[in-house]
């Protein structure tokens, strides 16, 4: 059918990052660190792992070791756009 049209996602590895990023730590609940490097197949560099143990050090980002989960504490959730954009100058 010549009016189907296909679309293709041309967002990068770092585009979807990002994205996912952007969408899940808002989230209470935050992301399972594994969903974020299999959906996103983004490959985490130790620069990214570093700016990650900084903002947990800072008490903006929490690990929770049982879940293995990344989520913004309370302190992060007022300047999360900050976090964000830290976290993309690495990715």
């Amino acid at each position: 059918d010549p009016l189907k049209s296909r679309v293709e996602d041309i967002r990068s590895t770092k585009d979807v990052a990002i994205e996912f990023l952007i969408s899940t730590l808002r989230l209470s609940n935050g992301f399972l660190k594994q969903d974020f490097y299999s959906k996103t197949h983004y490959k985490p560099t130790s620069e990214f792992e570093e700016k990650l143990e900084q903002l947990i050090s800072k008490g903006l980002l929490e690990y929770d070791d049982k879940k293995q989960r990344i989520l913004c504490t309370h302190e992060g959730m007022f300047i999360l756009d900050s976090i964000l954009f830290e976290l993309m100058k690495v990715i």
